[in-house]
């Protein structure tokens, strides 16, 4: 997989490269950012009245519909046009704020815009704006600065790693406005049956987004061929670093309603700064000398000084060591790494499932799958034909039975 940094894609693109669509960036970043900002003191709002299933879902239909489009443009499904963006991005402010006031209005007994409660809102807001700012930052950066120091061609095989990475990342994301009220009612419960709940639930949840990351990156190679063809194969190994950085973006996203039960926004705004800032300082230091690899090593720095940065302050706040949860994911990509360099992807493929396996033996019999982890699963939802099975698989070969006398 190493000679395939050497080829340089090449053929028609559909990548949005002109000013227009960097100024259509802009502003669906703009109204994506109020979007989520709104969705976030909405969030506030829904949680202070004990709304806990609204809160960890409705205000999120709104950025989550922005997200699907510029998803759509990278793929190409959409046109690359400024009114696309612009317009998605819209459109899910608008729909993310309606939700939001309506679901409040039901619980508060209030007229729609009552500048009371409208001054509440912008006030609990304000924060998830600069919350998101970083966030959003960290999505856009690496795409810009590749476009501005490397040739058309780069630029679309760094889009289709972003594109194939943003897969997994986007899915572990969407656990965290998910898990948030089970983090508030653990607080609620007492600080060490929250930190408890955390460590019970942390190392399956990063084990399982690691072997799925190792799995995407021993076979991204024949995946880049068969999905856009061989000119992208330039893509692979920086796909496979982008990768690497997913067990660590899991354990940030798994800590960050930790800090949002206990009013501590400012640690993620803190984290998501300092990580923007790193990704662009490395960004800018290491695209014009090594290329897309150059991109892929910022954002791997950008995920460990995340990672970094919120541990210090989770072992202040909780206690315990958060950061042992990553060593779940050494086996798996140990497991993996001679494909990544070259050997047969089947016998890695072989190896993956081995330490996968040896992980979840070594969970199950340190008790870290439960029922009430079997619950949190069920209520991801899915169709039942599939969910069924695998929650019947899951209580059957992960949850270990109750010892005796305990």
């Amino acid at each position: 997989m190493i000679d395939v940094l050497n080829r340089t894609p090449s053929g028609p693109l559909r990548y949005p490269a002109s000013s227009r669509s960097c100024s259509a960036f802009c502003e669906s970043w703009l109204a994506a950012l109020a979007a989520f900002g709104f969705s976030g003191g909405s969030q506030e709002l829904l949680q202070a009245q004990g709304r806990f299933g609204l809160a960890s879902w409705l205000p999120q239909t709104g950025p989550l519909l922005g997200a699907l489009a510029v998803g759509l443009v990278w793929a190409g499904r959409l046109p690359p046009a400024a009114l696309t963006l612009a317009g998605a991005a819209t459109a899910a402010l608008l729909l993310s704020t309606a939700l939001a006031l309506l679901a409040l209005r039901s619980g508060l007994g209030r007229p729609l815009f009552d500048r009371a409660h409208t001054a509440h809102l912008l006030a609990l807001s304000w924060p998830f704006l600069l919350h998101r700012l970083g966030a959003h930052a960290l999505d856009y950066m690496d795409a810009l600065v590749v476009q501005r120091y490397l040739p058309l061609a780069a630029v679309g095989a760094y889009a289709v790693a972003y594109a194939l990475n943003l897969n997994l990342r986007v899915p572990v994301l969407v656990l965290s406005p998910l898990i948030q009220p089970q983090a508030i009612s653990a607080h609620l419960a007492g600080r060490q049956e929250q930190t408890r709940w955390f460590y019970r639930r942390i190392a399956p949840q990063v084990a399982l987004a690691v072997s799925l990351a190792a799995g995407l990156a021993v076979v991204g190679l024949p995946l880049i061929r068969r999905f856009v063809g061989p000119r992208f194969d330039a893509a692979a190994l920086p796909l496979a670093l982008l990768l690497s950085g997913i067990g660590l973006h899991t354990l940030t996203v798994l800590m960050t309603p930790m800090f949002f039960a206990v009013k501590r926004v400012w640690v993620i705004i803190g984290a998501n700064l300092a990580m923007a800032g790193v990704n662009l300082a490395l960004d800018l230091a290491l695209v014009p000398r090594i290329g897309l690899l150059g991109a892929a090593v910022g954002k791997l720095g950008a995920d460990l000084t995340g990672v970094a940065a919120m541990s210090v302050c989770f072992r202040r706040q909780f206690g315990g060591r958060p950061l042992a949860a990553a060593g779940w994911g050494l086996p798996v990509w140990a497991a993996v790494a001679p494909a990544l360099l070259g050997a047969p992807w089947w016998g890695s493929l072989l190896g993956w499932l081995g330490a996968a396996g040896l992980a979840a033996a070594l969970g199950r019999g340190a008790g870290l799958f439960d029922e009430a982890s079997a619950a949190f699963y069920a209520r991801l939802g899915g169709p039942a034909w599939l969910r069924v099975p695998l929650l019947r698989l899951y209580r059957r070969w992960l949850v270990a039975p109750p010892r005796a006398g305990v």
